[in-house]
């Protein structure tokens, strides 16, 4: 009985607490999508890291949008007057990118960057971009750009800034410590360190209180900057008047996880991937349908934003919000690539084989018919089930056979043109050869004998005045030496007088 009543305790106390574990507060479960709490948990996370993979740049009210895909290789759309979507050819290996107003700058997982396009003067009159030599030597841990200023941070947390401005943004203060993330445009600089502390300078940089050691991500405006702190609230300064218009948008904002800015644009991504954002007309109302946004990325001189959605694929916003995203290349998505595979895994002549045996690799092809066949049936098979085909430029459907009929005596070129889906074209080209009719050489009009009309005819296809069919021309070449002249003329005179 004891043993009874002991095991009924038991019972007893292990439903309590399973009904404590069960009744825990929302507030102590677990956050959905929580805010990294230190600069460099942050920066490793997808909030940054993806981020990092979009650049808008924008010159002289054009827009520029570089990203980085799947493969590691850059896809560039926009304006393009300063050579700033020129991407260096056989570019990979990328891991992040920077836009100025003309030109793109790419870090490479390697450490290394790579930079094309221009820098502007006030007048907008370019000159080549270039990347310092001591800089060049360096290994390279993140980048930022705005305006006509370059930042980089090396492996070590140390900072180096280059460009043309007015602000004295280039002059680096010493003491930033160790540096995990910049951001920059021709007025100001912002470094945030390991520690949680920023340090900006240039203009009027108006830094407000309470961000000692409580900053995990940053970004740069036209004329402000933002700093995201980690209990999801977010700081603005900069120049008064840029600070003034974004100020009580910025004061309502909590549960933010992704901050960027432009020419007085602010724009947070929450928690659960909707957006809002503010411009010097005021709300950007259009931000209000987007969610699922998992980062997003603006241009520092300009209201034009991009943000990657949790597909992979892109949306965006800017002054004319839909022409922006008219732009956005077709089946862009940063999660996956397009399959570039155009290759074919068989092609096959009905009935005939195909000289040499089919190999995807190799393009040319040739087959031999009899004279009397005057159609052939081909089927191509695509190697990848997203290509599509093409047989002598109509669309056909992967292994069905299609027919290819007036086939000419001689030969016949047919082409199977493959469109990979990414666009990567591969044509292959299958040359059916009908064999000449069994003609007499000498025999010009095919009567079964060789006499003086097939001379007549022979002098006349010499001297142009008669243009051969296939037949003709092959009884007409009685050396067989691949043209009619007075040599032939000799022959077939000397065949109609001593045939044999």
């Amino acid at each position: 009985m004891q043993r009874v009543k002991r095991i009924k305790r038991i019972l007893s106390v292990l439903i309590c607490l399973s009904l404590m574990f069960t009744c825990i507060p929302i507030g102590l479960a677990e956050e959905v999508n929580p805010l990294p709490q230190t600069p460099e948990a942050y920066a490793a996370s997808d909030y940054a890291q993806y981020a990092s993979k979009m650049a808008v740049g924008v010159a002289n009210e054009l827009p520029h949008t570089a990203v980085v895909k799947a493969n590691g290789t850059v896809e560039v759309w926009g304006d393009n007057t300063y050579g700033q979507l020129n991407v260096p050819a056989g570019l990979s290996g990328v891991k992040a990118l920077a836009a100025g107003a003309g030109f793109t700058l790419a870090l490479k997982e390697d450490g290394t960057i790579v930079g094309w396009g221009s820098v502007l003067d006030q007048n907008f009159n370019p000159s080549p971009y270039t990347i310092p030599t001591d800089v060049q030597s360096l290994t390279i841990k993140s980048i930022a750009a705005g305006g006509n200023m370059s930042a980089v941070v090396t492996e070590a947390g140390e900072v180096v800034v280059w460009g043309s401005n007015t602000r004295n943004v280039d002059i680096v203060p010493e003491g930033l410590g160790n540096v995990v993330a910049m951001a920059i445009n021709n007025n100001y600089a912002v470094a945030l360190n390991d520690a949680g502390n920023i340090t900006v300078w240039g203009r009027d940089t108006n830094e407000p209180a309470g961000l000692d050691g409580n900053v995990v991500a940053i970004a740069a405006g036209g004329i402000h900057w933002l700093a995201l702190k980690k209990d999801g609230t977010v700081a603005i300064g900069g120049y008064s008047s840029h600070v003034t218009s974004n100020q009580a948008f910025v004061d309502s904002l909590s549960n933010v996880r992704a901050i960027t800015g432009g020419i007085k644009v602010s724009a947070a991504v929450f928690a659960d991937g909707t957006v809002q954002g503010v411009c010097m007309t005021g709300e950007i109302t259009s931000f209000n349908e987007l969610s699922g946004i998992k980062a997003i990325s603006g241009a520092p001189t300009n209201e034009t934003v991009c943000a990657l959605q949790t597909d992979g694929s892109l949306t965006g916003w800017s002054r004319d919000d839909v022409n922006y995203n008219s732009s956005i290349p077709a089946g862009l998505n940063l999660f996956t690539m397009l399959s570039s595979n155009a290759d074919l895994s068989g092609l096959a002549l009905a009935g005939y084989d195909l000289t040499p045996a089919f190999d995807p690799a190799v393009t040319t092809y040739a087959a031999d018919v009899p004279n009397d066949v005057t159609g052939v049936n081909i089927t191509a098979i695509t190697a990848d089930s997203k290509a599509t085909l093409k047989i002598n430029g109509t669309a056909a459907t992967s292994g069905t056979a299609r027919t290819v009929d007036s086939l000419a005596v001689g030969d016949n070129p047919v082409t199977v043109e493959v469109t990979a889906e990414d666009g990567t074209v591969k044509i292959y080209t299958a040359t059916v050869k009908r064999a000449f009719d069994l003609v007499l050489k000498g025999d010009v009009n095919n009567d079964g004998v060789v006499n003086v009309l097939d001379v007549v005819k022979t002098v006349n296809i010499v001297l142009g005045k008669i243009q051969p069919n296939p037949d003709e021309f092959y009884a007409a070449d009685a050396n067989s030496d691949g043209d009619v002249n007075v040599m032939d003329v000799v022959n077939i005179v000397n065949a109609a007088i001593n045939p044999h």
